[in-house]
Order: C-alpha cells, then sequence, then structure tokens
C-alpha cells in the first residue's frame, strides 16, 4: 500500500488518552494517535488494553484521561459476535432495517424514514448477493439462523457487515478470528486498499506481512513502527537481545562487585584489628583511647555501609534489568500422570467425515501412542465437529471418530476454566494440605503461573496466561487428561503468548490434536501427523520423524 499524502485530512485523533483498571493498574498513558485514511495495525501483549483503546476510540467507553475527535462515520467491530441476538444473516450483517425500508418502499408503502434508512442504497440486494458469492456462500438465505454456520463463516459474515457500511472510521479487533488462511488474506485486500481509515488489532500475519504502519501498545503510549511484520520482529528481536545483554551486564557486574567486596571486608577487618592492637600497646590515658577506638569503629563502619549501599545498587540493576529483558524459561510438566506410552490406543476413525454423509474420501486409521496432529482445512469443513466428537460431545454426519483415553476439548474461548477461581484453587481444590499446595504452586510455577498469578482470579488472566491454566489442569487435575483437543488455540494470542503455547506443547507428554489455521504454529509443533478437511473428504498423512523440525 503506498504511502499516504500529508494532506489526507485525519479522520481521528486522540490526545493524552490513559486507561486504568479497577486495581490501579496503568494500562497506557499520555497516548497520542491519528488515523488518515489507509490501514493501521496494533498489536501488543495480551492484556495491554488494546480492546480498551478500540472502545475508546469508538466512544463506547471513557478514557480515565485524555480527549477523542472523531470527524465521518465509524464502525466497531469487537471479539465478541453477538450471533444469538442477531437472529438472521441480515441481522449479523447489520442491514435488516434497510431490506425492511427496502421492502416497504417496493410495495409502495414507505416513508420519508424508510428513504433515510435505506440511504440510496436501491441495489442493496444485489449488492448482498455479489458479496455473499465472492466470499464462498452464494445462496445463502438472509433469515438463516447464524448460530448454525461455522464460527469463520459468521466471521466472514459479520466483516462484511462492517465493510458494507461505508464508514470514514472502522475499527477492528481481531477480524482474523476462526478464519481460514484465504479468508482472512482476502478480507486484508478487501480492508486495506479501500477508503476507510482502518485500524486492526491482530497478531495475524496475514494482516501484518504487508502492514506499512504497525502501532505498538505500551504503558508509555503507542510505539509506531514503519514497515511489515519481518521487520518489526527484527526490530523486537534487536529490543529482547539488548535486554537480555543488559542482563548479563548486570549480573557480571553484581558478581564483581561480590568479589570487590570480600576483598575489601577483610582488608577492613585486618585494619581493625591493627588499629586494635597498636592501640592496646600505646602509652595513652583510657579517654583518649576511648575516643580513637569510637573514631576508627564509625569510620569503619561507614565505609561497611558504603559497601552494602553499593551492593544494593547492583541487585537493583540486576532486578530492573531482569523486569525488562524476556526471560521466560521453557515449561516443564514435572510429576504429571497426563502421559501416553508408546503402545496405548489413542484415537480410532472408522469411515470419519465430520459433514459430508456420503464423502468422496473418509478417515479411517487407528493412532497409538503420544500422537501429534495438526487439523487444518477451510471454514465450514468441519474442524470444530470433529473435535467435539473425539471429545464424546457430538455426532458426525458419516462414520465414527473416538478418543480411546481421557480427552479434554479446548474451544476458542477457553469455557471449560471458571472466572472467579485461582488456577491454584481450581486444580488443588480445597481439601489439599499444605505440602500438596505448595507442590502445585511450584509445577504451575515451571509452567509460567508463579505465585500471585495461579491464585488470581482467571478472569483477570491474559489470553495467553488461561491457555497454560487450562493446560495445567490437563495435566495436574484428577483424573488426568492424556489427549489434548485444542480448537484454533493461538486465536488471542499476542507473539509472545503464541511462542510461550509452542513450547507448552511441545513439552506436552500427552497426545494432542490441534485445529488452526496457523501455519507457522503447526509446522513448529512438530507433529507426527496431519489431517486435512475440505467439505468432501478427509484424508489422514503420516509424517516421517526425519522430516519434522
Amino acid at each position: 500500500m503506498p504511502a499516504l499524502p500529508a494532506s489526507d485530512p485525519v479522520r481521528l485523533q486522540a490526545f493524552g488518552l490513559s486507561a486504568v483498571l479497577d486495581d490501579g493498574r496503568i494500562l497506557f498513558q499520555n497516548l497520542d494517535l491519528s488515523l488518515r485514511r489507509g490501514y493501521t495495525a496494533l498489536v501488543g501483549r495480551n492484556g495491554a488494553g488494546k480492546s480498551t483503546l478500540l472502545a475508546a476510540l469508538a466512544g463506547i467507553a471513557a478514557p480515565a484521561q485524555g480527549r477523542i475527535e472523531r470527524r465521518g462515520t465509524l464502525v466497531h467491530l469487537p471479539t465478541e459476535a453477538g450471533e444469538a441476538s442477531a437472529g438472521s444473516v441480515a441481522g449479523l450483517l447489520g442491514v435488516a432495517p434497510a431490506l425492511a425500508a427496502l421492502d416497504r418502499l417496493a410495495a409502495g408503502l414507505g416513508s420519508g424514514e424508510d428513504l433515510v434508512q435505506l440511504a440510496d442504497r436501491w441495489d442493496l440486494r444485489e449488492r448482498l448477493a455479489r458479496s455473499l458469492d465472492e466470499i464462498g456462500l452464494s445462496g445463502l438465505s438472509l433469515q438463516h439462523d447464524p448460530r448454525r454456520l461455522s464460527g469463520g463463516q459468521r466471521q466472514q459474515l459479520r466483516l462484511l457487515g462492517a465493510w458494507l457500511a461505508d464508514a470514514a472510521v472502522v475499527l477492528l479487533d481481531e477480524p482474523s478470528r476462526h478464519l481460514d488462511a484465504d479468508a482472512s488474506a482476502y478480507w486484508f485486500q478487501r480492508y486495506s486498499g479501500g477508503s476507510a481509515a482502518v485500524l486492526a488489532v491482530s497478531h495475524d500475519p496475514a494482516w501484518l506481512n504487508d502492514a506499512e504502519r504497525i502501532l505498538e501498545l505500551a504503558p508509555e503510549g503507542a510505539i509506531e513502527h514503519r514497515g511489515g511484520l519481518s521487520r518489526y520482529l527484527d526490530q523486537r528481536q534487536r529490543r529482547r537481545r539488548a535486554g537480555l545483554d543488559a542482563l548479563d551486564a548486570a549480573r557480571l557486574a553484581l558478581r564483581r562487585e561480590r568479589r570487590d567486596q570480600v576483598r575489601q571486608r577483610e582488608a577492613l577487618d585486618r585494619r581493625a584489628a591493627r588499629g586494635r592492637r597498636a592501640g592496646a600497646q600505646a602509652n595513652q590515658s583510657k579517654l583518649l583511647l576511648d575516643f580513637s577506638q569510637n573514631t576508627a569503629e564509625r569510620h569503619l563502619g561507614s565505609r561497611r555501609a558504603a559497601l552494602r549501599e553499593r551492593l544494593n545498587q547492583r541487585g537493583s540493576a540486576v532486578s530492573e534489568a531482569h523486569a525488562r529483558a524476556d526471560t521466560a524459561a521453557a515449561p516443564v510438566f514435572l510429576g504429571t500422570a497426563a502421559r501416553q506410552p508408546a503402545g496405548r490406543r489413542t484415537l480410532e476413525f472408522a469411515a470419519a467425515h465430520p459433514c459430508r454423509a456420503q464423502p468422496r474420501q473418509s478417515l479411517s486409521a487407528v493412532l497409538d501412542g503420544p500422537v501429534r496432529i495438526g487439523l487444518s482445512g477451510r471454514n465450514g469443513s468441519g474442524k470444530t465437529t470433529l473435535l467435539r466428537a473425539l471429545a464424546g460431545l457430538g455426532p458426525l454426519a458419516a462414520g465414527q471418530a473416538r478418543a480411546a483415553v481421557p480427552a479434554l476439548w479446548l474451544d476458542q474461548d477457553l469455557r471449560l476454566l471458571p472466572t472467579d477461581t485461582g488456577v491454584l484453587a481450581w486444580i488443588g481444590g480445597g481439601d489439599a494440605d499444605a505440602e500438596a499446595r505448595a507442590a502445585l504452586a511450584t509445577r504451575l510455577a515451571l509452567l509460567g503461573l508463579p505465585g500471585d498469578r495461579a491464585r488470581q482470579p482467571m478472569a483477570t488472566l491474559s489470553a495467553g496466561e488461561r491457555m497454560r491454566a487450562a493446560l495445567a489442569g490437563a495435566a495436574y487435575r484428577t483424573p488426568p487428561t492424556p489427549l489434548l483437543l485444542l480448537d484454533e488455540p493461538s486465536d488471542h494470542l499476542d507473539f509472545d503468548s503464541r511462542e510461550a503455547l509452542i513450547g507448552l506443547l511441545d513439552a506436552w507428554p500427552g497426545a494432542f490434536v490441534v485445529a488452526s489455521h496457523d501455519r507457522g504454529l503447526l509446522d513448529a509443533l512438530r507433529l507426527s501427523h496431519r489431517i486435512h478437511l475440505t467439505d468432501v473428504s478427509a484424508q489422514l498423512e503420516t509424517i516421517a520423524a526425519s522430516s519434522r523440525p
């Protein structure tokens, strides 16, 4: 996308925005932002306040401080889908009132309000038909219940509805959520090449690779990066490396200070001993000797205090460098029974297909041991249906699929997790003794949930921490579940949390099936098998160990 001329008018401008949580934690402060025609991506750690910022820009929630100026119409597409209240495809698209007005006008029963509602969109039905055909939903009735569609199909309709609004400013929160790779690329091209000023929260490479402007949300405000994803990641990696180098330097300085202080303290002790011996041998009055001894002790005390202060400063420098650096350790599942021996039956498929009663190709297979399966396919191909069948939560259109071991299905929103309970209490229960709770706390810390984070209500945890909590539950709750069934697990995750998820699954001692549109995620998981679904076929591919990354 070419650079926009400086003369292009500002559509939205924010001055000095701040957002503060109820517990006093500052999400961001002194944030300035301007949006002109074109595409801007917004990134940041989970919990940094990206959705909060979009809600403030949309006028849904007031910022703690600052002001916002908007010029022209604005559309805000949050992550919450709202299909239950939509009632129909037309309702989900946001065009039900306009279509009703069009019908009344065509029947000669319209009013002036109907003309305002329609806003000269006399070709709305034809435009809808063309658009639905372009996104692979041709023939879909506008009265169809959207809850009967796949998550990806519903998200495409939501994006289409925002597009049809022809707004001056469009705010998109995780627009590629549930979309397959082709659909995600299609909608990025459509929004990035349109006439609106678009701000999109996303960590999807399809929405970042060609973004000329990326804003990174941080506590101190919005940091602007020019260039696409690769340049942003290079800058981020350099900052990470610099942070680790600074930590290494601070630790080295602390070690040297400790060694120097050992020598200096020994020298002070020797000097004090010589002074005491010299005073005892000197022919002076007791009053003068006491005065001299007190003066020497005060001097030595000052020197020792100065040494302690220097050591404290070096220690504080290490702590500060550690807080700034990325020092996350590799996760470890310690002492879990959620293991899957090589010879134990894991999965069975018999002429299976999730959504076609008479498929062109069905899946029949028996799989043993700690298999690692990547499940891929376009929106509507039945990935979630297959996972639910493996979890015993629903049937297939053809054949059978079953797990031969206890399985845990993790949906995209991790709805199995309680919101008002901490991970430690959820897994350990209220009856665990102090020793057992301490052992569990250590295990959670090894998974990246240390101390207070393991005790906080799970509603307050970031998306990445909630994923850690879910996997910890699979490993340490009773009974453990050696088979994980994950549905788009990286959908909500920032770059760091995505890397942590890869580490968690790499360390997982059992088996898993991961449905994902994130090709990079699947490639990083050292898969043993892939299952590829279409609406008419299901195909299993075995990956040789020598070809795994």
